[in-house]
């Protein structure tokens, strides 16, 4: 969390809606949908990095980094942005873009 004024809503789940519109080649804004940037901040978060992780491998069973961050990832199931705290959301944030990006 290096910005001032950091905001879940802004930081992290524009970012992880703008992932989702380009994996999966969405011209517009997937209103009311699991990866719009609203969902996200209200409970979606985790369920929506397993799904743009498992899409990015194409489904792959052989992927232990990913397997080990959806364990992570449990907890946080259903959760919205101010239940996981702010810490903890960047963290795991961070550590999805690393993976992300890895595959």
């Amino acid at each position: 969390m290096d910005r001032d004024g950091w905001n879940f809503h802004n930081d992290i789940a524009i970012n992880l809606e703008n992932e989702a519109r380009k994996l999966f080649k969405w011209d517009a804004r997937p209103e009311q949908m699991i990866f719009d940037a609203d969902a996200i901040e209200s409970g979606n978060f985790a369920e929506d990095m397993i799904i743009l992780l498992r899409k990015k491998t194409n489904y792959s069973n052989s992927c232990d980094d990913i397997d080990n961050f959806v364990v992570k990832l449990g907890v946080n199931i259903g959760k919205s942005g101010t239940e996981i705290g702010k810490e903890t959301a960047q963290e795991l944030f961070d550590e999805f873009k690393i993976i992300y990006r890895n595959h």
